[in-house]
């Protein structure tokens, strides 16, 4: 096993290192956007809460 197959071996973990990186960021970015649209969702139901009070307030006058 001469220079070249060392330099091969020494690609192919730098390529598995890289591979395992990306993978980690996809995951942590899917996850963000997960939780960005949970967030967005929750905004969106107490601002229909509160507008259903409104409208149940303004009913009862």
């Amino acid at each position: 096993m001469g220079f070249p197959g060392l330099l091969l071996l020494l690609v192919m973990f730098a390529l598995i290192a890289l591979f395992g990186v990306a993978l980690a960021l996809f995951i942590r970015k899917l996850l963000q956007r997960q939780a960005d649209k949970r967030d967005s969702l929750t905004r969106i139901e107490q601002k229909l809460d509160k507008l259903m009070e409104q409208q149940e307030n303004r009913q009862r006058r």
